[in-house]
């Protein structure tokens, strides 16, 4: 499957180093230093918003094991975990003490996003994971992403840095309302709101190749639309008109297998009239809501006395549209 990635180079190096020299002109320099570069794969999907983002403090936290007995890499750090950071709005990500490659053994690297020191635990076989409380307000949900790069030396990175390919933890879901009214008469959006049922809002992720998690601690989560009224006129020589009430902030959530919705809408027709609508849905697509993947709910309002108003669920964004049967009638 093509990959996307935006890179971001993390170009890493120790105070008193020239950093172009230990970048390219010394071989010796390359055999001895770890360098990191990230990217985020997009082999699950588009890239969800907030995913390394240009700005200050942004970071990331990377784990490092050496040989069979697994001694830290980055032991000059507390807890073995390197923070990479961007110390300007732009620019390359950095850590402050170059870490070594120590020859004859191999090394693994474990790497998370965001960065939180506490977050990290160990499980029984040894491998790290972080643990993730979900945010109930949308503004404060972040997207979750780990990456590993296992079993590798100094050797197989003279020329080239060890490079992370990031994994999205979480799924994405957005709400849009479509007039699709065939007297083509406009209708006003006054008020929207939304409540998931019984979503998990803790979860360990393991940093692991399998992308491997278990999740607890159901909880509903309910958000109010603050927005002023939204008019949907449908242009001349079309059929519909959308509108986005995330508008690119969707809810981030981690995944299950179904996800039980209660969305309550106010529209206002063309004589003013207002009415009151209330969908509770159950969304079960084949396989869950995935990691990765980017979800949209659909209302649909039509003119039609034998629907009225209709609900929908897509993977969408890059993904062949497939809708996912819903019990709403």
């Amino acid at each position: 499957m093509r990959k996307l990635y935006y890179i971001f180079f993390a170009l890493l190096f120790m105070c008193g180093c020239d950093k172009e020299a230990l970048r390219t002109g010394d071989a010796e320099f390359l055999d001895q230093y770890i360098f990191i570069d990230a990217g985020v794969a997009a082999t699950k999907g588009l890239l969800l918003s907030g995913t390394l983002p240009a700005a200050k403090n942004t970071a990331f936290g990377v784990l490092g094991y050496r040989g069979t007995q697994n001694k830290p890499v980055f032991d000059m750090y507390s807890n073995n975990i390197a923070k990479l950071y961007r110390p300007a709005e732009s620019g390359l990500f950095k850590y402050d003490e170059l870490a070594l490659w120590t020859a004859g053994e191999s090394h693994s690297f474990y790497a998370y996003y965001p960065y939180d020191a506490t977050s990290v635990g160990y499980d029984d076989n040894g491998t790290p994971y972080i643990t993730y409380s979900q945010p109930k307000g949308l503004g404060s949900m972040v997207d979750v992403m780990t990456a590993t790069v296992l079993k590798t030396n100094a050797a197989a990175h003279k020329t080239e840095p060890v490079t992370f390919d990031f994994q999205h933890r979480l799924f994405a879901i957005g709400l849009n309302v479509v007039n699709a009214q065939e007297s083509k008469q406009d209708i006003v959006i006054t008020e929207a709101a939304i409540e998931f049922v019984d979503v998990n809002t803790t979860a360990r992720f393991n940093i692991d190749s399998d992308k491997s998690y278990t999740a607890s601690t159901p909880a509903n989560i309910s958000h109010n639309y603050d927005f002023e009224p939204v008019t949907l006129s449908i242009p001349v020589g079309e059929i519909s008109v959308s509108h986005n009430l995330n508008s690119g902030n969707e809810f981030l959530f981690i995944p299950c297998s179904s996800l039980t919705v209660k969305i309550s809408l106010k529209l206002k027709n063309a004589w003013g009239q207002e009415s009151s609508y209330t969908i509770n849905e159950t969304i079960t697509p084949g396989g869950g809501l995935e990691a990765g993947k980017r979800y949209q709910m659909t209302v649909t309002k039509s003119d039609k006395e034998d629907k009225g108003i209709e609900f929908s669920c897509n993977v969408t964004n890059g993904w062949t549209s497939v809708n996912i049967p819903t019990s709403f009638q």
